[in-house]
């Protein structure tokens, strides 16, 4: 980057990046277009090709091209278009939202802080941002995370580590059940010889599996309600949090988040994280042990059973990881247009008056 355009960082105010040049058909570059308080600066491969005064700037105006999108500006003198830079579809959506932002500046000569320019791309390993987001998951500290999360379960870690054990304990019960009625088949239903069978002891048999049924039963009721109050009480507890957090930020930072978003992030993502401290992570460690437990008894019993059960786990493996990427995309779409909903129910029930005195619930319901 140029010592002049350096010059100008301190002061700029908005930016998008395009990729076509104006005069080329089918010509690339790297280029940024750059909104200052004075000037409007078009750089391409690091240098400063145009330089527009923002006093004589009306507005920005985009076009639709095939296969690109066309950025002019208006002047405010003679009212003519001029071109100044030409982008992909790539980076239309980020350029279009951006120049959105910019009209602003050059409608009221200043730009709100909640419409500042926020990084796109993460400094450390220049992956992009999620929308609305400026904290790279890729380089977040997973460690710091989990910390956090723990800070949520430490006042309920008895609770979570006894639902644990009363699953182990469930399924050693269950481990059970096939054998005493391997007993009962084997050894009464089946004996050659009847005369031989004790009423009594079948009796205890029988009572044996009822006993057996009713213990996993109770315990698999009992593990539910201690899961299902542990639970509630960490979703209050983020809850509050988060709300507390909201009511701490300031006018800029809440404008910048829809009514949607933040109803989102307080009601469904609250929700989301504790299905995963109480209901899935628990579930993975029981799995894991699960897993590492028969595996030993299979090497023991059969190593070549073991070795044929195994095969297929790196496709699994594989096949999981393909469609998780898919799965995760949908996951996020579904997100966002959750997000979009509440955000407009919120604004027909706030102004749920205006629009039954206007007639306007034909228009709201299509909307």
């Amino acid at each position: 980057m140029s010592d002049v355009l350096n010059s100008y960082n301190d002061e700029k105010l908005l930016s998008f990046q395009f990729n076509l040049r104006s005069e080329e058909p089918d010509g690339r570059c790297k280029g940024e277009l750059v909104l200052t308080k004075e000037k409007l600066l078009v750089v391409i491969d690091e240098k400063i090709e145009n330089e527009i005064d923002t006093n004589t700037v009306s507005e920005l105006v985009t076009d639709i091209g095939v296969g690109c999108l066309y950025i002019s500006y208006r002047k405010k003198d003679d009212d003519s278009v001029c071109l100044l830079c030409r982008t992909d579809a790539k980076l239309s959506k980020r350029a279009i939202k951006t120049v959105r932002k910019m009209n602003y500046f050059f409608e009221d000569g200043v730009l709100p802080e909640s419409l500042r320019d926020e990084p796109d791309f993460c400094p450390k390993c220049g992956k992009a941002f999620r929308p609305g987001s400026t904290v790279c998951l890729n380089c977040t500290d997973k460690k710091k995370v989990l910390s956090r999360l723990w800070g949520f379960v430490k006042p309920y870690k008895y609770f979570v580590a006894l639902s644990v054990i009363m699953f182990f304990v469930i399924s050693g019960v269950n481990l059970i059940m096939p054998y005493v009625n391997r007993i009962a088949v084997d050894e009464y239903i089946r004996n050659e010889n009847p005369e031989s069978v004790s009423i009594a002891s079948f009796a205890l048999v029988m009572l044996s599996m009822l006993v057996l049924e009713f213990f996993t039963r109770g315990m698999a009721m009992l593990r539910s309600h201690l899961l299902i109050h542990t639970s509630n009480n960490m979703v209050i507890d983020m809850r509050n949090r988060l709300f507390d957090k909201i009511q701490r930020l300031s006018i800029s930072k809440i404008s910048a988040r829809t009514a949607g978003d933040l109803m989102r992030r307080v009601t469904t993502d609250t929700g989301q994280v504790n299905n995963f401290l109480i209901n899935y992570f628990p579930s993975v460690v029981e799995q894991l042990m699960v897993f590492v437990t028969v595996g030993i008894f299979l090497v023991c019993y059969d190593p070549i059973l073991f070795v044929l059960i195994m095969i297929p786990t790196p496709l699994v493996v594989l096949s999981f990881k393909f469609f998780w990427r898919f799965m995760r995309t949908l996951f996020h779409r579904r997100w966002t247009a959750g997000s979009k909903a509440n955000t407009v129910l919120h604004d027909i029930f706030s102004g749920i008056r205006v629009v039954k005195a206007f007639g306007m619930e034909k228009s709201e319901g299509e909307r």
